[in-house]
């Protein structure tokens, strides 16, 4: 799945761009969905703490895998928004953006704990049994 989240955040980075883009010109659009690309990524940074850590428990485990990262990137955009920051809350909305569909798209697969911290519980959408 790793070589899914990248694209699929620059994807659903590029196709949002109505939501984010006001003020921001064009060679800045494409670089901040790039950048989208990148947080999608960055998600599974995680990964490198399971492989030469802890390998007991799976990286979705971590709070990286949460809402909270999400949540994070709709604090900025608000406070940005309050504050008439364009740049800053684009790059927040991008960020929203991007870790909530390398979430989803670990659904698919996979599963994260959605509910966290109020549960601790893993939810997919899908099971495939190897």
């Amino acid at each position: 799945m790793i070589f899914a989240h990248g694209p699929g955040a620059f994807i659903a980075a590029h196709a949002t761009k109505k939501a984010w883009a006001k003020n921001v010109n064009k060679k800045t659009i494409n670089a901040f969905a790039l950048l989208g690309g990148f947080f999608g990524l960055a998600v599974d940074f995680d990964i490198l703490y399971t492989w030469f850590v802890n390998s007991t428990q799976s990286h979705h485990a971590y709070i990286t895998h949460t809402i909270f990262l999400p949540l994070a990137g709709l604090v900025i955009y608000a406070l940005c928004s309050l504050f008439k920051k364009e740049k800053a809350r684009a790059l927040g909305f991008i960020f929203f953006i991007a870790t909530l569909s390398h979430l989803i798209l670990d659904s698919f697969a996979g599963t994260i704990m959605w509910a966290f911290p109020f549960s601790q519980n893993f939810y997919g959408l899908l099971s495939i049994d190897a």
